[in-house]
């Protein structure tokens, strides 16, 4: 899909125009310059985006015994334009934002589509609206590498690198929507991948702590979320098979990867009439999403729904 520029203000450099050449070849010699006005140049990296041409900019840096009048103003002129390029950026986001309305739109008719074909699973009401409006809302683009809206709002998983995924709109919504949260809920995830679950669960629910093995997915998920203003979602690195005992107890729970049975250390750390939701199996086979619910401290009850592949439950080496 292509990009459209949003930026359509002009430049004007007017009250700069001592300081900044888009020609760096036309700066005179130093050594032409009357000694109070001698200023070092120093040639900044092009300032450039997909829909802003490269501007070269050339920064004169004073040495004594002027350099108090030309460093000032070579640092309000560096503070333009470092106004002018978040700007650009801010605008270019907000430009793929508004591509991605629609798509976003259509990924959630489909998930309702699906929810009333599964009647059997979810009764009569389907997936509750209160989960779809958070689906609707949720930027998923922001979550996937390249940011692309046809490939983030696709009816499938999307690869997120370290071989993981992020798994299809509808399961989302499904895992979701089968915890039965309550907005003031606190929920555990378990395989943080994108931060694209841990950010529906946070519109949904007061807190989540949600924790993940691989470092690198865990610091670019607690980037993004923290970029996009959800603050009630904490992120940890680690084995997410022991829960996270300092931020429980938990009313509800989900289990982002295929694992044989259910940990032990989960379900003591999730509340009695809590739920569990997570694939059990066999990694190199179909798995059921099952519903696990805490009915007593030591008494669980286990159903199972629809036959899920989700990639496997990554343990600790140590």
């Amino acid at each position: 899909m292509g990009r459209s520029a949003l930026l359509t203000m002009p430049l004007d450099t007017s009250s700069v125009t001592p300081l900044l050449t888009t020609k760096p070849e036309s700066v005179p010699p130093i050594s032409s310059l009357p000694p109070a006005r001698r200023c070092v140049p120093l040639a900044l990296p092009p300032l450039a985006t997909s829909s802003v041409p490269p501007l070269k900019i050339v920064v004169l840096l004073a040495t004594p015994p002027d350099s108090t009048t030309c460093v000032f103003g070579a640092y309000t002129m560096m503070k333009k334009l470092l106004l002018l390029a978040f700007v650009v950026v801010a605008s270019e986001a907000m430009a793929q934002d508004a591509q991605c309305v629609p798509e976003r739109a259509a990924m959630v008719e489909i998930i309702r589509a699906y929810a009333r074909s599964g009647a059997s699973l979810l009764g009569p009401q389907g997936i509750s609206e209160r989960v779809l409006e958070a689906v609707g809302q949720t930027e998923r683009h922001r979550f996937i590498p390249g940011r692309s809206c046809s490939v983030a709002y696709m009816d499938g998983p999307v690869l997120i690198g370290q071989g993981q995924t992020i798994s299809q709109p509808f399961i989302v919504a499904l895992m979701t929507d089968l915890a039965a949260v309550k907005f003031d809920d606190t929920v555990l995830e378990v395989g943080t991948g994108s931060g694209y679950q841990a950010a529906v669960l946070a519109r949904v629910v007061r807190k989540v702590c949600t924790v993940e093995i691989i470092p690198p997915l865990a610091e670019a998920a607690a980037k993004v979320l923290r970029e996009l203003g959800y603050d009630n979602v904490s992120v940890k690195v680690g084995d997410g098979y022991h829960g996270w005992p300092e931020c429980g107890p938990f009313d509800a729970m989900i289990v982002t990867a295929a694992l044989g049975h259910v940990p032990p250390p989960l379900i003591e750390q999730l509340k009695v009439g809590g739920r569990l939701v997570m694939p059990l199996g066999p990694a190199d086979a179909p798995q059921q999403l099952t519903v696990i619910e805490k009915i007593a401290p030591s008494e669980t009850r286990m159903r199972s729904t629809i036959l899920v592949h989700f990639v496997p439950f990554t343990r600790s080496q140590d």
